[in-house]
């Protein structure tokens, strides 16, 4: 008897718990109206594009942010001295705060194209010239947007292919197993590469298409099929400093230049510190430092005038390919810097220039310096510079004061899916005429012949 009451009471005190649980678990259903803001609480309203221009092939899409902001009576205090004494006032002010898109019904908000409302937040077109645009909510009206619509450059570029080997070099495992470094998670890297530097999945309405697709090598230098593509494995039989392995590298381990794109990826952290476009040992990349006798300088790059390059003009490693540690570069997400990331590093080393505006004291005059030339950092007019302290993919021109989306991979905090179409240009133009860059003359690492 007392076992069966027992029981009953068991049951029954599980009952209990299982129903405050639930209850306790049921959102309230004003738990999202109380946090509401009524449409009549907006006061300004203001509407940004992905760019103030685009190109006019009915394919490219810009985009539109409404942003809307109320605003807050506040009493600020201030002192006030008269004949000497000092008193504390207080005043009201307007004080106005950005509201949340996901906090008011949006859908009363309208963006307006030609006194009609733009279905979505999205426009194509392949009219050129001006379209203005401008957000309503009632009688409350942004201030006007204008896109300029222009037709898209006739380049006729040829396909080129740059075939790719990364050298990965080990060190003598005596506890923890070494770092495996596979053809596919290579080829993974390589599929973004062509990805971005073919406009294959951007929405930017600026984004160029630079034509060059990036291969794993599938040769060695002696014409032998690579067991792994894209893959020259190197172990040392003991360890070796960062020094000794880039040293190493750069005396052994430099297939021909003018057959392979060099990448080396090696154990190079040593507690140095990372810091932003500087070559250190973990990461070292740069734009070419040669152009070929004859050819016109490619602005925003220092290069000596060459009738030819080869290996036996290397200097740095760096002359000819990027040098990478291997833990950054499989998880360049460990790494807050943006630098390591993986097509940012492809740019720099095709001569693409970062995007942000930057200063610095020059310690030798007593100055301040920066990075703009005629109120450009990359030498390329479709993409606008910002100052490096906006740390959001919308960016502000420092130029035209406008906002911005960010897509491209020379922009920090960036959606980094694209290039813009002067940047492509830019790259055809370093292909051309950089002979350190000239690995795509040549079929070998793809054929053995």
């Amino acid at each position: 008897m007392d076992s069966t009451l027992n029981n009953k009471e068991m049951k029954r005190y599980i009952y209990i718990l299982v129903c405050l649980f639930i209850f306790s678990c049921t959102p309230d259903k004003y738990e999202f109206l109380d946090n509401e803001i009524d449409t009549n609480s907006i006061k300004i309203i203001k509407l940004t594009s992905d760019s103030n221009i685009m190109v006019g092939d009915n394919k490219s899409e810009m985009n539109f942010r409404i942003l809307a902001y109320g605003i807050n009576k506040i009493s600020e205090k201030y002192t006030e001295t008269i004949e000497g004494v000092t008193s504390y006032k207080e005043k009201l002010v307007l004080d106005t705060f950005l509201i949340p898109n996901d906090k008011y019904d949006n859908s009363k908000i309208h963006i307006m194209y030609k006194d009609n409302v733009l279905k979505g937040h999205n426009f194509k077109t392949n009219e050129l010239g001006r379209h203005s645009f401008y957000a309503q909510l009632g009688n409350i009206k942004s201030k006007t947007v204008n896109i300029e619509v222009y037709e898209k450059p006739k380049t006729n570029y040829n396909e080129i292919v740059i075939p790719v080997i990364f050298h990965v070099i080990n060190q003598p495992s005596y506890s923890v197993p070494k770092m495996q470094i596979t053809s596919k998670d290579l080829q993974k890297k390589i599929d973004v590469l062509n990805t971005i530097y073919n406009k294959r999945q951007t929405k930017n309405p600026n984004a160029g298409n630079a034509h060059i697709t990036f291969k794993l090598a599938l040769y060695s230098p002696n014409g032998n099929r690579l067991e792994n593509p894209g893959i020259n494995e190197y172990l040392f039989n003991s360890k070796k400093t960062p020094d000794e392995i880039l040293e190493y590298a750069k005396e052994h381990l430099v297939w021909d230049c003018n057959k392979y794109f060099n990448i080396w990826l090696g154990d190079l952290s040593d507690g140095n510190t990372m810091y932003f476009g500087s070559e250190i040992k973990t990461l070292q990349v740069k734009a070419p430092n040669v152009i070929l006798k004859g050819e016109t300088k490619i602005g925003g790059i220092e290069s000596e005038e060459v009738e030819s390059f080869n290996n036996s003009d290397i200097k740095k490693l760096s002359d000819v390919g990027i040098v990478f540690d291997k833990k950054v570069f499989l998880k360049p997400n460990a790494n807050s810097s943006a630098q390591y990331s993986f097509a940012y590093n492809i740019g720099r080393y095709l001569g693409l220039l970062n995007m942000e505006f930057s200063e610095q004291r020059d310690w030798s005059t007593q100055s301040m310096t920066n990075n703009l030339v005629d109120g450009d950092t990359d030498y390329c007019k479709d993409t606008p510079v910002y100052d490096n302290t906006d740390y959001s993919i919308y960016k502000t021109n420092i130029n035209t004061k406008t906002i911005f989306t960010t897509f491209n991979i020379m922009a920090l905090y960036s959606k980094k899916n694209s290039i813009s179409i002067d940047q492509a240009k830019r790259i055809r133009d370093v292909l051309k005429k950089c002979p350190s860059r000239w690995a795509y003359k040549s079929n070998w690492a793809l054929t053995g012949k």
